[in-house]
């Protein structure tokens, strides 16, 4: 068990405990860059992928990140009476806190964790633009709106879903499963031979191979 503790800490992105999750450490420093890539998705929706390559930060820069955002905190409680920006900028972040800091996961990103902050971090934003120039928020309004038709036509099939995942985390194995999984077998067996060179110990790998091989009529390569 000591021997097993201390290779999940040489390797933060090991999966080990009763949590199956990150090393605890190594996870908390992470989430700093998470958030802030969050914050930069919700200004700039550009980039958004169903499964994100995000790899473990443990060097100078996620203490960066984390003071970036405590910063942010700090500036927040000048404008917090009042319900204004301050009071929901604040609310936002003890909403997403609790899903992105101390408690392991197997995913170090996942968009789906502001859904609910999402709720004040929008009026933080509304309180923030009431004085922006109409015509502005025009044309920040055409151009939500063609990124929105752009990942609304990735979305459309699971192929063109995956395909895009893969090609915005080549080094993660996941995207490839799934890719895999949405493509005719004669298609998935080249990608899954990607997949082996990414993991070629990784019994996944094999069980897809061995389905596809299944589909193809040829049991004996299956097995």
């Amino acid at each position: 068990a000591v021997g097993h503790g201390t290779a999940a800490r040489q390797r933060p992105a090991a999966r080990a405990g009763a949590q199956a999750g990150l090393w605890r450490e190594a996870h908390l420093l992470t989430q700093g860059a998470v958030i802030l890539r969050s914050f930069r998705l919700l200004a700039l929706p550009w980039g958004f992928t169903v499964d994100p390559g995000i790899q473990p930060v443990t060097d100078w820069t996620a203490w960066l990140a984390w003071a970036a955002l405590a910063l942010a905190a700090g500036l927040a409680t000048l404008r917090f009476k009042n319900l204004r920006a301050g009071f929901w900028f604040l609310g936002g972040m003890a909403l997403l806190l609790p899903s992105s800091s101390i408690f392991p996961a197997a995913d170090l990103a996942a968009d789906r964790r502001m859904y609910l902050p999402l709720i004040a971090f929008s009026a933080c934003l509304g309180l923030l633009l009431e004085r922006v120039d109409l015509r502005a928020l025009a044309v920040a309004g055409i151009v939500l709106l063609a990124l929105f038709i752009q990942r609304t036509i990735i979305w459309r099939t699971e192929r063109s879903l995956w395909a895009d995942a893969v090609d915005r985390a080549p080094g993660k194995l996941r995207p490839r499963i799934q890719l895999a999984r949405a493509l005719p077998p004669s298609e998935a067996l080249p990608v899954l031979e990607d997949a082996k060179r990414l993991a070629p110990d990784d019994p996944q790998v094999a069980t897809e191979e061995g389905r596809v091989y299944l589909e193809l009529g040829q049991p004996a390569q299956a097995l």
